[in-house]
């Protein structure tokens, strides 16, 4: 399944990697839903609301964010929502890369 999910949102990739960064959901039956970014400096960060969760709980499995700028490393606020949410797949799209995080055994 994971090597769908990235698959999926490699094909992503060709998306408009300017200006704001951009996020959504990955669901159960490995539908990508883009979701309004919800941050205040969004050219900078994302944020996903509590309520755009619970929109697609049931079916969730994951979360994905661009880095329009910047490398697919996790930022602090970025590692800090992978311990958060240590029950989904944390995706990180860049223009020339697709990188999956997530907590493996408490780690």
């Amino acid at each position: 399944m994971m090597e769908e999910i990235l698959a999926l949102l490699w094909e992503q990739r060709g998306v408009d990697f300017e200006g704001d960064e951009r996020c959504g959901v990955i669901l159960q039956d490995l539908q990508i839903v883009e979701l309004v970014n919800e941050s205040s400096d969004p050219y900078s960060s994302f944020v996903i609301t509590e309520a755009q969760i619970s929109t697609h709980k049931e079916a969730l499995i994951g979360i994905w964010h661009t880095h329009p700028r910047g490398p697919a490393n996790l930022s602090i606020d970025d590692y800090n929502a992978v311990l958060d949410l240590p029950e989904l797949i944390h995706v990180i799209l860049t223009p020339r890369h697709v990188c999956l995080y997530g907590v493996v055994d408490g780690h």
